[in-house]
């Protein structure tokens, strides 16, 4: 089974154009380190990285694979009920 990670991952290898590092600075995400963390999903990623994804990957957080039909909670993203 794809975690939502491998998608959110999958998606960045295919429409990012410049390396994390660029990214994570001109997206507001953080270092390429950070970046990477969130893509192996060695931390869970906020509602406002998700954002910040979208916008640099040039789609919505819908547009994300597996991230349909989840909401905020306390800041992160979880499936809904």
């Amino acid at each position: 089974m794809t975690s939502d990670n491998d998608r959110l991952r999958a998606v960045f290898l295919k429409r990012s154009k410049i390396s994390q590092r660029e990214f994570g600075e001109r997206y507001g995400i953080g270092t390429a380190g950070m970046v990477n963390q969130l893509l192996l999903g060695r931390r869970p990623v906020s509602l406002a990285a998700a954002v910040k994804f979208a916008e640099g990957l040039g789609c919505a957080i819908d547009d994300f694979p597996g991230t349909r039909g989840f909401r905020e909670k306390s800041g992160f993203l979880y499936a809904r009920d």
